[in-house]
């Protein structure tokens, strides 16, 4: 099973703005998130097309598996 870390953000025009992070392989927690995702901001690094992040609005881990059906 593959996990992904999906981290949302709001633009001062309060767009949502997504950030993927796949494969994460530790357990993560809200405390850990929420400090990583502000430090982003703080930090000012994120440039994506859609906008500037300016607050963390949620982070979701998304599972995501597999059934093999058949092969040949």
């Amino acid at each position: 099973m593959s996990q992904t870390l999906e981290l949302i953000f709001n633009d001062a025009v309060n767009k949502t703005i997504k950030l993927q992070i796949p494969k994460i392989e530790h357990s993560v927690n809200e405390g850990t998130v929420k400090e990583g995702m502000n430090k982003l901001i703080t930090l000012d690094i994120l440039r994506p097309k859609t906008g500037i992040p300016t607050k963390v609005h949620s982070a979701h881990i998304i599972d995501k598996t597999t059934n093999v059906l058949f092969e040949n």
